[in-house]
């Protein structure tokens, strides 16, 4: 036995925890009050009931609501997609492509002694990757400095050294 319990045995007046817990109502009101708080919280409850009533029948309308629809996400690539038609041609079609739209552009900037003739991907319906591809395969052997394709344009350098 501990110290503590021959204490509390021993000292006159000492209750145990349970022993001090009453089950007498600690509001000690009287009837009138009672039915008075009674009134009030009902009416605070009916308020309640009004408010959650409106909530459910707000919610209920934007649930019954049609979904709509997020805009679709654009691709930022979107332009090297586009209207690409000429990307997947056999060689001898490349060729006729390029005789047609390539070579008169060439000519011309070399008439004018330009240093680069700038042909348009629009044009050629293709996209860069496969623009400057096919214009290195087809006249990377021709003398030219540089072929390149960016900003939606293939790029023939006509004067001065380069890599192809």
């Amino acid at each position: 036995m501990s110290w503590k319990n021959i204490v509390k045995r021993h000292v006159p007046g000492h209750k145990e925890p349970m022993d001090r817990v009453s089950t007498t109502a600690s509001t000690g009101q009287d009837a009138d009050a009672a039915k008075r708080t009674e009134d009030k919280e009902s009416d605070l409850l009916a308020q309640i009931r009004a408010r959650n009533k409106k909530s459910r029948e707000m919610s209920k309308i934007y649930l019954d609501a049609p979904v709509r629809k997020a805009p679709p996400i654009r691709n930022p690539r979107e332009s090297e997609f586009k209207d690409n038609a000429n990307d997947d041609l056999s060689r001898a079609e490349y060729v006729d492509l390029f005789r047609e739209k390539i070579d008169p552009i060439i000519r011309e900037a070399g008439k004018k002694k330009k240093d680069y003739a700038d042909v348009k991907l629009t044009d050629l319906k293709m996209t860069e990757k496969k623009a400057q591809e096919m214009a290195r395969e087809l006249y990377g052997g021709m003398g030219y400095g540089a072929i390149f394709a960016t900003d939606g344009r293939l790029t023939f350098k006509l004067k001065g050294e380069g890599k192809v």
